[in-house]
């Protein structure tokens, strides 16, 4: 029983970057990893937008700068210096939402055609647990699979095979990885609604080993915030 719950586990784990500031809810918006140097350069959106043309638009740039929501507009894909200093001083890891509102080639006006984009501020090089995600998949089924007890992964696992999908549920971990590679800062984000579950998750996360960190391409280590989510049957 608990090596179906092993293979569903780990054929759903999966982290990503995690950006811990940004308030902006828009289903949809198309995210990009942009580095903080490509950002200092940059003189003109096109060069931070690929999907973005140079067309003339409306262009307001949003973001959270000091725990405050700011933005900057322009009429052009020349970036104006109030732009600039607002994507400058946005902090790595918090996303920056760029919204594009085309002009009418005749008015000059709102076309109605819109485009939304997010980029987040990020080092060159993203931290890296010790041999890569397979060797954390294996350290999550060591430290969290087959600690699960027998009468708990009995329960999890009575879910028939036709409702299975329906009952999955996931506890989500942030966690942040520092400038040593020491993991810190681990909080449950998602519960799975299962306090020992929970606590059995977040204590292997705490002690993972220590990460390759971050870092920019002139070699300056970076700390970097990430989620964890492990999917599991059971749950509501």
């Amino acid at each position: 029983m608990k090596n179906k719950m092993i293979a569903l586990l780990l054929s759903a784990l999966f982290f990503s970057g995690f950006s811990q500031n940004f308030k902006f809810e828009h289903t949809g918006a198309r995210a990009a990893i942009v580095s903080k140097q490509k950002i200092k350069e940059a003189k003109l959106l096109t060069e931070l937008m690929p999907n973005y043309n140079g067309e003339d638009a409306f262009i307001e740039i949003l973001t959270t700068v000091g725990g405050n929501e700011t933005s900057a507009g322009s009429t052009s894909d020349l970036l104006t210096q109030e732009q600039k200093n607002l994507l400058n001083a946005t902090s790595m890891g918090t996303d920056i939402l760029v919204k594009i509102k085309y002009k009418n080639n005749s008015t000059g006006i709102n076309s109605g055609k819109e485009l939304e984009f997010v980029l987040t501020p990020g080092p060159e090089t993203d931290a890296q647990y010790p041999g890569g995600n397979s060797r954390m998949s294996e350290y999550i089924k060591e430290n969290v699979i087959n600690k699960i007890p027998e009468t708990k992964a009995f329960a999890l696992d009575k879910v028939s095979e036709s409702t299975a999908l329906q009952k999955v549920s996931r506890i989500t971990v942030a966690f942040v990885v520092n400038e040593k590679g020491e993991i810190t800062d681990a909080t449950i984000n998602r519960t799975s609604a299962d306090a020992e579950l929970d606590e059995l998750v977040l204590n292997a996360i705490s002690k993972m080993p220590a990460w390759t960190p971050a870092e920019f391409s002139k070699g300056a280590k970076v700390k970097q915030k990430f989620i964890v989510s492990i999917p599991f049957k059971g749950g509501c």
